[in-house]
């Protein structure tokens, strides 16, 4: 193991953005720059407890003594087994971390950056 060289920030700019009005994954971040000044991106991130069933804390059912993942905790794309952007899609921007377009502007580890 080794320390890394890129932050969650700058691993996810490189990934497909789950976009959730159409259900599917658009281009990175790092490949769109000026879309990211437009259409705000947040880390994508849990919104509520998930339990090892995959039911949320608001549905009936929920398994609050076998909880998989935590509200706020980060998502990881099943796919590529790395962190990722996502659309707000109507959802409150309070308690995300957002994606500012001034970060896409140079690619990560370039002369430039």
């Amino acid at each position: 193991m080794e320390n890394p060289s890129q932050s969650i920030r700058e691993i996810a700019q490189n990934q497909l953005v789950w976009d959730g009005e159409t259900n599917s994954w658009v281009d990175a971040p790092n490949d769109t720059w000026f879309n990211n000044f437009i259409n705000p991106k947040v880390l994508a991130q849990y919104d509520e407890d998930i339990d090892i069933n995959g039911k949320s804390a608001s549905e009936f059912g929920f398994d609050k003594e076998h909880i998989a993942h935590k509200k706020g905790e980060k998502k990881i794309n099943p796919l590529t087994g790395t962190y990722y952007y996502e659309t707000l899609n109507g959802r409150d921007i309070y308690g995300r971390d957002v994606l500012s377009g001034w970060d896409t502007l140079t690619k990560d580890g370039s002369w430039v950056n």
